[in-house]
């Protein structure tokens, strides 16, 4: 199945005038911030936006969602660690700091600056990057680290003696 891209710029007050809705996938080899978090880049994540007017925030809001899989390093096996992520978040482009604090705080301001057609896959590896727990690991039970410490507490709780038995044989 093809899948659209989503456009790696766009123009934020145009989106939201317009109520419009993007919905897209970004190629994870394109994230290159995100790569030193990854065991593997090949994939995409899917992404939603959708402009909408708010009587908070004078240039309108982006309502966030992007979903899928990374693929990260579990930190207690050391095996590759498949990594759900969903999030959802809202963004209003404001073009000066000062107007980021009038924002409600269910609302990130998103700072242009000069630009004119600023980044929206930076804004959403931004969000990628702050979603990956900063220890990953498996589940228990599904850690191949967990079970090897598992069946070595098993045995040993097996024969509470065996360890004696190692310090006669010296």
């Amino acid at each position: 199945m093809l899948k659209t891209m989503l456009p790696e710029t766009i123009d934020p007050s145009r989106l939201v005038k317009q109520n419009r809705i993007l919905t897209g996938v970004i190629p994870l080899e394109s994230l290159h911030h995100l790569h030193p978090m990854l065991a593997g880049e090949k994939g995409n994540i899917t992404a939603h936006v959708e402009g909408a007017t708010s009587s908070g925030c004078p240039e309108g809001v982006l309502h966030c969602l992007i979903e899928g899989h990374l693929v990260v390093q579990c930190q207690r096996c050391l095996s590759d660690l498949r990594l759900p992520i969903s999030e959802r978040f809202s963004i209003a482009p404001v073009r000066r700091l000062e107007q980021e604090e009038c924002l409600p705080e269910t609302v990130m301001g998103w700072v242009l600056e000069d630009e004119e057609k600023p980044s929206l896959w930076l804004v959403m590896e931004e969000m990628l990057v702050l979603s990956v727990p900063l220890v990953p690991k498996h589940k228990d039970e599904n850690c191949l680290a967990w079970k090897s410490d598992a069946k070595e507490q098993k045995n040993q709780a097996n024969n509470p003696f065996g360890e004696l038995a190692t310090l006669f044989k010296k």
